[in-house]
């Protein structure tokens, strides 16, 4: 049996062969990343929200003009992050969430007349299954160590 050496670069953990450690501090790498990208979806939705508020007064109408703006935004955004414009890809995100919040504003408002009960289930319902699913990409043992997806258990 041979002796693993650590490899040049790479974080060891005691305990662990080489091969296992590397794949190991990719799914902590994976998992920053992850918490970023949720704390993105977050912000978001917080944009989309103060959207919605904002345009909870405004004629149906505008909405289609904020819908317009909102598939520039997503147009622009994918060419930013295609150039590697980080920052103006996350405004463009947050403007994508702000433009469809004041876009789909005037219906919520509508709902909220109409049946405020049905508004906050479907409200309280998106938020426990977003949470149910990135509590369960980021639970431990959400990837095999191996770097080889979901673990048998063999």
């Amino acid at each position: 049996m041979s002796v693993d050496t650590p490899d040049q670069g790479s974080a060891r953990i005691p305990g662990y062969p080489s091969h296992l450690s590397n794949s190991v501090s990719a799914v902590t790498e994976e998992r920053a990343v992850f918490g970023q990208v949720m704390g993105l979806v977050a912000l978001t939705v917080g944009c989309l929200a103060l959207g919605a508020y904002v345009g909870r007064n405004l004629i149906g109408g505008v909405g289609i003009a904020f819908f317009v703006g909102a598939f520039v935004c997503v147009f622009g955004l994918s060419l930013a992050s295609a150039r590697g414009r980080e920052q103006l890809a996350t405004a463009l995100l947050f403007g994508l969430g702000l433009l469809l919040g004041l876009a789909v504003g005037p219906v919520i408002s509508a709902y909220a007349n109409a049946d405020p009960a049905a508004l906050w289930q479907a409200a309280g319902a998106t938020g426990a299954f977003i949470a149910v699913l990135g509590a369960g990409g980021y639970a431990p043992g959400a990837t095999c160590p191996t770097g080889r997806g979901r673990c048998s258990g063999a």
